[in-house]
């Protein structure tokens, strides 16, 4: 019997990446409240961030060593 682990990898990515969406549009939601519009974007940035994180997760990765490779050069790639 084959587990795979990818499959649960995408699983718990996606359910872990919905908590921490619902919990920031929360706090947009309070900060909305009060009024606090630098709170507000903000969280926006993160909630895009960990979307992003999450659910596009080899595009990420690309990204990330992308940035890598641009700050520390090709030395910097592994």
């Amino acid at each position: 019997m084959n587990i795979q682990l990818n499959n649960i990898k995408t699983l718990v990515l996606g359910a872990v990446g919905t908590i921490v969406i619902i919990i920031l549009f929360v706090r947009i939601a309070t900060a909305y409240g009060k009024k606090q519009w630098g709170e507000i974007v903000t969280e926006l940035m993160a909630a895009v961030f960990v979307f992003y994180a999450c659910f596009f997760t080899d595009a990420f990765v690309n990204t990330i060593k992308t940035i890598g490779q641009s700050v520390f050069g090709a030395a910097g790639a592994a």
